[in-house]
């Protein structure tokens, strides 16, 4: 029970407090993860000059929306869509980044192994493989 006096809160019955405590830090570790995948998703579509070119070229799938208060056309990037694409490409940077060696570097060690950046994102801007070439 909670009893509201002059100088504020007191008398708050907890059955166990431990338990709401574990139960904020779980939380916490799970609103941290999910915002650290999602800002990952984000800076890899983000380094892309001119963020609109993985959708120009049709990398990216989107939705129109009306905004419920102003009324104007919003295009949406669903966070699935978001996941598809960190599945399924990954970028030159990042690749570069994850083994510590530099862009150019590790091109040619891709190319001299015939690994080829994925074709149907060309000119947009950065370079990006098909995880899928990368495993074979």
């Amino acid at each position: 029970m909670v009893h509201l006096s002059p100088e504020g809160l007191y008398g708050v019955d907890v059955p166990n407090p431990w338990k709401l405590v574990k139960a904020a830090q779980e939380l916490k570790e799970a609103n941290d993860n999910l915002r650290r995948q999602l800002d990952t998703q984000r800076a890899e579509i983000e380094r892309v000059e001119g963020r609109g070119q993985l959708i120009r070229v049709g990398a990216i799938r989107t939705i129109k929306q009306c905004h419920a208060v102003v009324r104007n056309m919003l295009t949406i990037i669903p966070h699935d869509e978001l996941a598809r694409v960190s599945e399924t490409y990954v970028s030159l940077f990042t690749l570069a980044r994850e083994q510590r060696l530099n862009m150019s570097g590790l091109l040619r060690r891709l190319r001299a192994v015939g690994v080829k950046p994925a074709p149907e994102l060309e000119g947009v801007g950065a370079t990006f493989f098909r995880r899928s070439d990368l495993r074979s």
